[in-house]
């Protein structure tokens, strides 16, 4: 299992008001990167192209009230978890986002870069929400 991480950033809202806004999958589209294309949601998925990638789905599988979230990637080329992990941090939270994938060493060497630069846009604007 392969694993890209997110830098660890401080938000601007209440571990309970972050965890709220971002389990609901409507929200989701303020996060992603400019590139988005054809964004369509419900409260628990969501689907959107990234332009010169192929399509995405994205379900939420997993809440942990005010602690963590998990989204899986669904009929993905590559299939993949993202965790984004809260912490309290005074009236602020801390947040991370972790991707697990199961990568052999050649679709690796394709998708670390695409997918450590997703990463970096979804903190960089989870820090101004």
């Amino acid at each position: 299992m392969t694993t890209f991480n997110s830098p660890e950033i401080v938000i601007n809202k209440k571990a309970k008001d972050f965890f709220h806004l971002i389990s609901n999958m409507e929200n989701l589209k303020s996060l992603l990167p400019d590139e988005i294309e054809d964004f369509q949601s419900s409260e628990n998925t969501c689907t959107f192209k990234i332009s010169g990638y192929p399509k995405l789905e994205l379900e939420i599988t997993e809440k942990i009230e005010f602690t963590s979230i998990a989204f899986k990637a669904k009929k993905s080329i590559v299939p993949f978890t993202m965790k984004c992990f809260i912490s309290p941090y005074k009236e602020k939270c801390n947040a991370k986002l972790e991707i697990y994938a199961k990568l052999n060493i050649f679709t690796k060497m394709m998708i670390e870069k695409p997918l450590n630069q997703l990463l970096e846009v979804l903190a960089k604007k989870m820090q101004t929400i």
